[in-house]
């Protein structure tokens, strides 16, 4: 846990010529800076890397990561912003501004931003499983329910996605359906508690008390 001499050795690594190895360099030191509460000195260094290497997807992630964690969503807009002037086609860029609009609460230009983002790179589940919380938010549940399922094409659904499914019909009061998806992600996952809490809250709706006990 000696972070400032392995910071020291991974600057000395970069400055002796570390080729293909930078960008693992690069965010060695980040993550090192992490490890000491130091976020603007890991926001400084991954800055620095995606200058060289823009193409990194680690690296514009583990920026967004500390943009986020530093509260600074209208920094990390204006960042991607910039950056998406000079990379337009870098879906991670696209993914981690539609990311901070969601945060901040500008909902419409998070969707944009998914929206391009699976136009460079569609079968890139995470844009599709945000952008259907985004429109959760906006209670554009039936929209987000069709984002939940175009998620089959690329990967058999995961018990958080039948539940959100199921979230989905019990706002649009379709109470059936919402027991038939909560229960589908149980079959999944049976100890993902979330789904029970949604069939006891459902089952209440429907007057079935005792039933949601």
């Amino acid at each position: 846990r000696e972070h400032a001499k392995a910071i020291q050795l991974l600057r000395k690594a970069l400055s002796l010529g570390s080729g293909e190895y930078a960008d693992d360099i690069y965010l060695e030191i980040a993550l090192e800076y992490e490890n000491m509460q130091r976020f603007d000195k890991a926001q400084e260094i991954l800055q620095e890397a995606i200058t060289k290497r823009p193409e990194n997807e680690v690296l514009l992630y583990e920026l967004a990561y500390v943009f986020d964690i530093n509260d600074r969503s209208a920094e990390s807009i204006e960042y991607y912003q910039q950056f998406l002037e000079s990379h337009p086609f870098s879906f991670p860029a696209w993914y981690n501004l539609a990311n901070a609009y969601q945060k901040i609460g500008q909902l419409d230009n998070a969707l944009e931003g998914y929206d391009y983002c699976l136009a460079i790179q569609e079968d890139f589940t995470p844009a599709y499983y945000n952008k259907a919380h985004t429109l959760f938010k906006m209670e554009r549940y039936q929209d987000a329910v069709q984002v939940f399922e175009e998620t089959y094409a690329y990967e058999p659904p995961q018990a958080p996605v039948y539940c959100h499914i199921g979230e989905c019909f019990e706002k649009l009061n379709q109470y059936d359906k919402a027991l038939f998806y909560y229960r589908k992600s149980i079959q999944v996952d049976e100890y993902y508690a979330d789904s029970y809490l949604g069939i006891s809250i459902t089952m209440d709706l429907m007057n079935k008390t005792i039933d949601a006990m």
